[in-house]
């Protein structure tokens, strides 16, 4: 499901997504892209202490296999709704 992501990256030096979160559920994984591009995801982590957003910039890190501190929560780091940079 990354796969599109990972192909823009090549063509463009940062590219921006949203994301809807689901934290504090069974595990973490891309659930679905919805047909407004949002890529919904569900993480283990509880959305306290920051815990949920380190673990969604080290997932989507580790999935477009780039360094996590090229992936940066632009907004919405208190809400399920983030508009998140990723540079490669």
């Amino acid at each position: 499901m990354f796969k599109d992501l990972k192909k823009e990256l090549q063509f463009k030096n940062t590219t921006y997504i949203n994301t809807k979160i689901y934290p504090a559920s069974i595990s973490t994984k891309l659930t679905e892209i919805m047909e407004d591009g949002t890529y919904k995801i569900s993480l283990k982590a509880k959305p306290e202490k920051n815990k949920a957003n380190a673990e969604l910039m080290k997932f989507l890190a580790k999935n477009l296999d780039i360094p996590i501190q090229n992936v940066i929560i632009i907004n919405g780091k208190t809400s399920k709704i983030k508009l998140i940079k990723i540079s490669k």
